[in-house]
């Protein structure tokens, strides 16, 4: 399944679990069962390969999910659970749970800051970023970070159509750039 098919499914079955777990205020409860979830999924392939199996009935995958979770998750979560499976979409649940988390935090009026790095920050250094990009953006956010080794240096901030370059590679272009132009006047 490619990306775009992924973020169509997440958002399909996203969008109306949080309204539901909005309703009944366990909208954290659901976050946490649905990461919980995705991580098992994730480490147990020979789980997911039973559950995503063309040649065992829906109502038997039923049966041994019901078996395996009874008890641990919440109707709303077990709910997902068996209509993704009864869809044979069960691979698609981490997508689902992304998209839940992302629109959690629209919800809760947290802004999503994708950060570029050339090498790791140390957790202090983080925690630093962390409250001054909260006081930049005049919100709470959260930081996904990514390592770049080709921007040599600094930080490069995007948010929401906003881009901030500040790399060492950038800087050394611009540099380039306005030596060539002063060596051509």
């Amino acid at each position: 399944m490619d990306n775009l098919n992924a973020e169509i499914i997440g958002q399909t079955y996203a969008e109306p679990l949080l309204e539901l777990a909005a309703q009944a205020g366990i909208c954290e409860q659901i976050k946490s069962e649905l990461e919980a979830l995705s991580d098992l999924l994730a480490n147990e392939q020979e789980f997911v390969c039973v559950l995503d199996s063309p040649f065992i009935a829906a109502n038997e995958k039923l049966s041994l999910a019901e078996k395996v979770f009874a008890g641990r998750l919440d109707r709303l979560t077990a709910g997902l659970l068996a209509a993704v499976i009864r869809r044979n979409r069960i691979r698609s649940l981490q997508a689902i749970s992304s998209a839940y988390n992302q629109l959690l935090d629209k919800q809760n009026g947290i802004k999503l800051i994708d950060v570029s790095l050339a090498a790791q920050m140390s957790d202090n250094d983080k925690e630093v970023l962390q409250k001054q990009l909260e006081d930049a953006a005049g919100s709470k956010i959260k930081i996904k970070y990514h390592i770049d080794p080709s921007i040599l240096g600094g930080i490069i901030i995007q948010q929401e159509g906003t881009y901030i370059d500040n790399s060492l590679r950038r800087v050394l272009a611009d540099a380039k750039s306005r030596i060539k132009n002063k060596i051509k006047t």
